[in-house]
């Protein structure tokens, strides 16, 4: 990587922080960003559609979709990210291609973290423990290029928070999203509803337990929900990016600062 005139301040960010740098990088690179999710995105959105169409669970298969396809395009995100706050150029070409030499290893590393969190979420914090401790495993392969017992080593540094954990940074990060999920969700539907008269959830006559139905098996409704998941992720994937520049940061320069306490108390002698 390319580190001339590059200045990184080293100063703590709250995860409330990172979350802005998030949607900074976001309005300022929309287009690259856009680029990357729509590569997995759209055909997820299309298959999503089509199996709400031949079964009842749609909604189960949108997050399914989802849930396996997101991390591939987060690694993409992450690396792009990555060249460009070190200077590089960020664009779709260059994130593929930095992703394709360690595609196969690290994809199976993603699910195998996604599955092992779904399972350990049995116990709730346990999954989130599991997911936290995988998260940055993109920005471990791809950025640092660490592999075998160094990779563990620098996931089991990066989950230990000196002043923020990694957890609570990832409850936070996807409360967020989820808000914003149900905000534009109800914004959707209503402006669709009153405006165009094409209402996108609760239809004339539905009650309570129809609109929730919906929401688990129609087509219109669940692909709606997964585009939202899709259209905000990279948001999310960004704030968790600059949380693990943030953990570096932090754990680094504070190695640093005790050798150079260590130092100055030699010197003084």
């Amino acid at each position: 990587m390319n580190l001339e005139n590059v200045t990184i301040p080293i100063e703590p960010r709250s995860v409330g922080g990172c979350l802005d740098l998030a949607v900074q990088f976001q309005r300022t690179h929309a287009r690259q960003l856009l680029g990357l999710t729509a590569l997995l995105g759209v055909p997820g959105l299309a298959l999503t559609y089509y199996l709400a169409t031949l079964t009842n669970h749609g909604l189960l298969w949108g997050l399914t979709i989802f849930f396996f396809l997101a991390p591939i395009v987060g690694s993409w995100i992450a690396v792009g990210a990555g060249h460009r706050v070190f200077g590089e150029a960020f664009t779709v070409r260059s994130s593929l291609r930095a992703f394709w030499p360690q595609a196969a290893r690290l994809t199976v590393l993603l699910w195998w973290y996604r599955v092992a969190s779904l399972v350990a979420s049995v116990g709730i914090v346990t999954g989130f423990l599991v997911a936290a401790r995988g998260g940055n495993l993109a920005e471990a392969v791809l950025l640092e290029q660490l592999e075998g017992d160094r990779l563990r080593r620098r996931l089991g540094e990066l989950n230990r928070g000196i002043q923020t954990s990694p957890v609570l940074a990832l409850v936070t990060i996807w409360a967020y999203t989820l808000c914003g999920i149900i905000a534009l969700f109800l914004l959707s539907h209503f402006v669709s509803a009153y405006l165009l008269e094409i209402p996108l959830w609760v239809h004339p006559g539905d009650g309570i337990a129809g609109a929730l139905d919906r929401l688990w098996y129609d087509p219109v409704t669940v692909t709606l929900i997964a585009a939202l998941f899709w259209g905000l992720y990279p948001v999310a994937r960004l704030a968790w990016f600059f949380c693990y520049l943030d953990q570096r940061i932090r754990n680094e320069c504070w190695d640093v600062e005790l050798d150079c306490r260590r130092e100055a108390r030699r010197m003084s002698l």
